[in-house]
This record gives structure tokens, sequence and C-alpha cells, in this order.
């Protein structure tokens, strides 16, 4: 397959990950879209991950390999972006499965959606209790996060949003996504079918963010400026001053204060002007 002619990598980080990734290529062979590549990103996996892996690329020439020390899941996947030879990314844990073998076809074959830079599915789950999540806003989004099994991306949008921040060591996806769905310049269409199947039990269900659940708030409110609704941001402001409050940081306090009283103020001018005319 000549480069020009590639149309999707799928990147797939891995790290011991044997018991499942077999099911996991599966999913992708059977499709009856072919214009791909597979770029697995491995952990110095122990187990017999490099041997799958090593099976599955002698018999399909589309499926690449590096396996090296990294620092965890967004790294992986920012190294599968610097690695990646497709027009459009998509990002599948290893113990994901595609939903069904036509999906890749349904989605590249139509000629409206490549008309966007991200489109975005369901998945299913059992931790969801069947399928997530529909078509998101930008209040959703504050609440509720996409699923990178979910999301396609044409390359270039990374160099608009940058990559994962790798200091998020569970929610770096969602970080990412406020920055590319909050940016009127990166054209965005959700698709109403079910992409993936999302495995319940892997690391985004087992640990905690402290990181990214403490600067949430402050960095949908640096993306989103002049984007979010009044009353989002209000809302998103009195999150940051309790949080900052109960770690202790006066300085940051004092400043996210003053950002609260004015936009408080600019809200009462703009009632009383109205009520005046």
């Amino acid at each position: 397959m000549a480069l020009d002619d590639l149309t999707l990598s799928i990147i797939i980080p891995a790290f011991n990950s044997g018991d499942r990734l077999r099911e996991t290529f599966d999913t992708i062979i059977d499709q009856t879209f072919t214009s791909y590549e597979v770029l697995i990103i491995d952990n110095l996996s122990s187990d017999n991950t490099l041997d799958i892996i090593n099976d599955y690329a002698s018999l399909h020439n589309n499926f690449n390999w590096v396996s090296e020390p990294d620092k965890g899941i967004y790294d992986a996947m920012n190294k599968g972006i610097k690695l990646a030879r497709g027009e459009w990314l998509y990002f599948l844990g290893s113990d994901d499965k595609i939903y069904d073998n036509n999906i890749l076809k349904s989605i590249f074959t139509d000629s409206e959606n490549m008309k966007f830079d991200i489109l975005y599915g369901n998945v299913v789950s059992t931790i969801f209790n069947g399928k997530y999540d529909g078509r998101f806003d930008i209040d959703k989004l504050y609440n509720k996060n996409i699923c990178h099994q979910a999301i396609f991306f044409r390359k270039k949008v990374f160099d608009l949003t940058g990559n994962f921040n790798i200091s998020y060591n569970i929610f770096a996806d969602w970080d990412h996504n406020f920055r590319w769905f909050l940016n009127p310049s990166i054209k965005k269409e959700y698709i109403d079918k079910v992409i993936a199947i999302f495995a319940a039990g892997g690391s985004s269900n087992n640990c905690n963010d402290e990181k990214f659940e403490a600067e949430k708030e402050i960095n949908f409110l640096k993306v989103g400026k002049g984007i979010i609704s009044q009353k989002l941001k209000e809302k998103a402001l009195k999150t940051v001053l309790v949080k900052l409050y109960k770690r202790h940081q006066y300085i940051l306090l004092s400043r996210y204060c003053c950002n609260y009283f004015f936009s408080t103020i600019r809200i009462l001018i703009t009632h009383i002007c109205g009520f005046k005319k």
C-alpha cells in the first residue's frame, strides 16, 4: 500500500496484554475497510504480548510495533502520533474491540464525513450499562468525557491542540477533548454509530487522576475563554474557588476570587441594562 493511500493509523498502547490482545487484533483484521495500519506501542511487556504481536506482524504487513520504556498510556499514544503515517488517527486500548466489521468502511467511505477534522460516535460497555454517550455539547463535556475509543482525529488536529498531557495519568484524553471541542477552528461532527466495545476493568476504571481533578476547571476556563456560557463559567469558577481553598493555595485563590467578582458584576450590569430598556 502506498503511503499516500493510507487513510487510518490505529494506535494501540500495550503492556502485558497477552491475555486479551488477540481478540482486539481480530476485530481489526476482520474489517471490510483495509486502508489502515496498526501501530502497537509496547512498554517492555514481560508476558507473551510480544510473541502475539510478532505472530500478527508476520502475517499482516500493515502491523508495526515498537517495544521500549514509556511513561504510561498517553506517552505511548503520543509516540504513536509521531510514528503514524495515516491521515486519520484512532486510539484503541489493548483490551478494547472495534464494534463490528463494517464500522470503519461506513465512516471512511462517506464523503460527508471527510469534510470534518474530528468524528466521534459511541462506545458500549458494561461499566456504562450499554451505549455511551451520544452527541456532546460544551456543558455535557464539562461533566462527562468522550471516550477516545469513540473518536477519529485527523492527524493535523494535534498541530493545533498539542499532544496528550502525560502528567494526567488517566484523563489526559478528557483534557485533550477540552482543547479540540472548544476550538472553533476545528470542525467536528457526531456520528450516531457505536464505534467500539470499551473494556471494563482498564486503567481508567482502577485509578484516580488527582492532578487532572485539581486542574480540570482551570484548564476548561482557559481553553473556553469567550466560548463557554456565562452560567457555566460561573459554575466552573465556584468549583475552582472551593478546590483552591481546600488546598490552601491562597495566591491563586485571590486571583480567581477577582475573576469571580468581576464576572458576577458583568452579569449584574447586563441585567440592570436590560431592565432599564
